[in-house]
């Protein structure tokens, strides 16, 4: 067997050989996400400012077949095929690119033909896959890309790949590509060799993975020494001599921390080595060692593992979080503990750091009360991470805080009373992981009842009130709904409490009437209070607890900007009233004019149609669409099923027409001072038969639209302009970024009704029939797709004749929905 470190050019670059994969191999199977990976292996390796500079990329294992003299040489692949297929489409894309551009100073688009991918004499291509897949590999080489299947999916997304990143710098990277080569004489067994070199058994973890590449290369005394003062320290610090998965958990965290990004745990070695090459690959790795085991130190803090933090507030903030059982917030931590470290240059002092911590807490606190998803605080807190605190005049806390104020119209806003209040009503507080973060929220509520020492956590355990199996004498006390109250009531916060492990198994499942006894005797103040507040426990004093609990939780985690108004209004200049929705304000603006002079007004909103559209009905009337009914007239239902605009317009066309003066504002900004409101002019609202849009691709002149329809279609005309064969293979391939969906489409394929070919290209066809705020983000992003700049601005107002223009954020509900 001849056993070779060869550059992966040079596989090819032999001038009679070709590599045939076997017809017991698998298909070509690579995604996009394998194939974006290389290249980002590639990009990186090809930008490394060294020049004996390269990248390992595997093996490739084949044997010799035997030939006639004057043929090329076949190697059969035994393993490494997916990678030789993926770089060999790739070859094709950067010759395809070189005959568009020219060809570069070191490459030109017919050597890369001649030399990496065809042979002079037979067989001709260089590379043979199987059947199918062959085919479609046949005509990329040729230049006529019919084909459906995983081979020409992965020409498209290469043909992408080359366009962006660009020909010369991933030839450059493909130079520097080396593999280890088997090839294997008549005598080995190919087979047993993949087999050995792939043997099951216990893989490398990401972080013995990160050790061999921090380590490997350097002179045996340097290993000994990093490992033994750094590596050997990383370990300690994370506990983690026999849990190595704290070690990948940690790196994970600090990745995500260095990048912004959201990667997986399974790929954090190949992503930190990118990453590693792409921004300090000038460095000597030793650096890298060293700054890994300073910062596990610290996530150690964060986890435990190390020990406490000396500053006795954030430490307590620390071990709050991980009673919590949350650990997205992690890479944000480790950035604030860092930051800490070097106060002189982010003014993160103890005290602000403490802040910082108390804040994190009460949004974490809040968000796991009303029960809502954690995917976006991942994103966030890696986002958080990353980012690079600008001039300002706010302190490092009230920073933070700040930053936290601005999420208020996403998933993760700070929830407010009523959505806390909502939460403990609903949400199962008991079982799994529930459990532990339910009994850390109530020990550090009894921590501010308790004047005394508060027990330890781990010394207590979770009651339920009503207990989880209903005895003969609990079904007597709650009466016939007593199924239906276990059922809604059981789990919930209001329903549990804190007792000690002996006064626990001597409640046991008593009525409410001898447990309340035992309260009374309780070292828990939450529990001893409980006695005395309520003499009975049905579902009145369980609802009275949800408020106790409520009030208990906003007052030990206190945020001042956590209303979610989004809108406030006031009639004939009266005190404002905020709004959480559209919605709300409709109802409530309605329910306002109807106050002010209840006969009139509710005949004048009932008698026929407003400008745009017919808003008000009696109840029973049953018309379609969705209805809600005006607070405190029941006998008339407002249609809610309107995009937020026209919410505002009604509230507007309903004041004329019961003439009633009223303003509503928006909220435009949220500060850490206070609430900043603007006005809504109803005229920008309405834009009917205007030219209310304008756009343009790449900076050229401004077209004007009439409507959000009319700008998707000319958008993506234009792109199609640009480059009718590529850009349309970009958009078809494209999914939404904002949903993942799909609405760019061949003419034939069956799709949405709402479906309207492009104009000047009739063989595609794009889904108009969206939201307006869709259509603006949709057009950015397929400009983004197709390498092109796509900008949208809407008429602000007309200044002295002239038309003023704002850009248009795809994010504003007022003027987009």
């Amino acid at each position: 067997m001849n056993v070779e470190l060869i550059n992966f050019l040079d596989l090819f670059s032999k001038p009679a050989v070709q590599y045939s994969v076997p017809k017991w191999q698998r298909r070509y199977s690579w995604n996009r996400s394998t194939i974006q990976q290389l290249i980002k292996d590639l990009e990186a390796i090809s930008k490394l400012d060294k020049a004996n500079a390269r990248h390992f990329g595997g093996t490739l294992i084949t044997y010799a077949k035997a030939i006639p003299a004057g043929t090329a040489q076949i190697f059969h692949v035994v393993d490494g095929q997916q990678r030789l297929t993926t770089i060999s489409i790739l070859l094709a894309c950067i010759a395809e690119k070189l005959v568009e551009t020219g060809p570069t100073e070191h490459w030109s688009s017919e050597k890369i033909k001649v030399v990496y991918l065809k042979n002079r004499r037979d067989p001709l291509r260089k590379l043979s896959l199987q059947d199918g897949d062959d085919e479609e590999y046949q005509q990329i080489i040729e230049g006529g890309v019919k084909g459906e299947g995983k081979v020409t999916a992965a020409w498209k997304i290469l043909r992408s790949e080359v366009n962006s990143v660009g020909a010369d710098c991933l030839m450059k990277g493909l130079s520097r590509f080396k593999v280890i080569s088997f090839t294997c004489e008549p005598y080995d067994d190919p087979q047993q060799i993949f087999e050995s070199l792939n043997a099951t058994g216990v893989p490398l973890t990401e972080g013995e993975k990160v050790k061999n590449w921090l380590l490997m290369g350097l002179d045996k005394n340097t290993q000994d020494q990093l490992y033994q003062d750094y590596w050997r320290k990383l370990e300690q610090s994370l506990d983690a001599l026999h849990e190595p998965k704290r070690i990948d958990e940690f790196l994970r965290d600090f990745l995500r921390w260095k990048t912004g990004e959201t990667h997986g745990i399974n790929l954090t070695y190949a992503n930190l080595r990118r990453w590693w090459y792409k921004t300090e690959g000038s460095k000597d790795r030793s650096s890298l060692c060293k700054d890994l085991a300073r910062l596990s130190g610290l996530y150690g803090k964060i986890t435990g593992a190390n020990g406490h933090h000396e500053n006795v507030e954030a430490d307590r903030s620390l071990q709050y979080l991980r009673g919590l059982g949350l650990d997205v917030h992690r890479p944000f931590t480790l950035r604030l503990l860092d930051d800490a470290t070097k106060p002189d240059v982010t003014s993160a002092s103890g005290t602000e750091l403490t802040r910082v911590l108390k804040s994190l807490c009460t949004w974490l606190t809040r968000l796991w009360l009303v029960n809502k998803g954690m995917s976006g605080l991942n994103t966030e807190s890696a986002k958080f991470a990353n980012h690079r605190i600008a001039e300002h005049e706010m302190s490092y806390a009230d920073y933070w805080i700040w930053k936290i104020n601005q999420l208020r119209h996403t998933n993760i806003a700070m929830p407010n009373e009523e959505e806390i209040m909502e939460g403990i009503r609903k949400r199962s507080a008991y079982g799994g992981k529930a459990s532990d973060a339910a009994k850390t929220i109530l020990w550090a509520i009894n921590s501010q009842l308790s004047n005394a020492a508060n027990p330890n956590v781990e010394d207590l355990s979770i009651e339920h009130i009503m207990p989880r199996k209903l005895s003969q004498a609990w079904w007597n006390y709650l009466g016939d709904d007593a199924d239906e109250l276990q059922r809604k009531y059981l789990n919930t916060l209001a329903n549990l409490t804190l007792v000690g492990e002996r006064l626990n198994s001597e409640i046991s499942n008593q009525v409410y009437e001898e447990k309340r006894k035992l309260y009374g005797d309780s070292s828990v103040t939450l529990t001893r209070e409980l006695s005395k507040s309520y003499m009975n426990w049905r579902e009145e004093d369980i609802k009275a607890r949800v408020k106790e609990l409520t009030g208990l939780i906003l007052n030990y985690w206190p945020w001042e900007n956590a209303s979610r108004a989004i809108a406030r209004w006031r009639i004939h200049g009266g005190g404002w009233t905020e709004a959480a929705t559209y919605t709300d304000l409709l109802l409530n603006v309605a329910a306002g004019f109807i106050d002010a002079d209840p006969e009139r007004n509710s005949e004048l909103l009932l008698a026929g149609n407003f400008k745009s559209g017919t808003y008000i009905y009696r109840s029973g009337s049953e018309p379609k669409g969705r209805f809600a009914p005006i607070p405190g007239y029941n006998g008339y239902i407002v249609s809610i099923g309107l995009w937020d605009r026209y919410k505002i317009l009604a509230c507007y066309e309903m004041a004329e027409r019961c003439g009633v003066r009223v303003e509503i504002e928006r909220l435009k900004e949220l500060t850490e001072a206070q609430k900043i409101w603007e006005k809504v002019d109803p005229d920008r609202l309405y834009g009917n038969g205007e030219t209310v849009l304008r756009w343009r691709v790449n900076r050229s002149g401004w077209l004007k639209e009439n409507t959000y329809p009319d700008l998707l279609l000319n958008v993506v005309a234009a792109l199609m302009d640009l480059d009718p064969e590529g850009n349309g293979e970009q958009l078809l391939d494209m999914k939404y970024a904002h949903g993942g969906g799909t609405y760019f489409f061949r003419s034939k394929t069956k799709a949405s009704s709402r479906c309207v070919l492009v104009p000047r290209h009739d063989t595609y066809k794009v889904n108009v029939g969206l939201m307006h705020k869709t259509i603006v983000k949709l057009c950015r992003e397929m400009g983004e797709v197709c390498g092109s700049k796509v900008e949208v601005e809407i008429l602000k107002n007309s200044d002295k004749g002239q038309p003023v223009w704002e850009y248009l954020d795809s994010e504003d509900p007022v003027l987009l929905n």
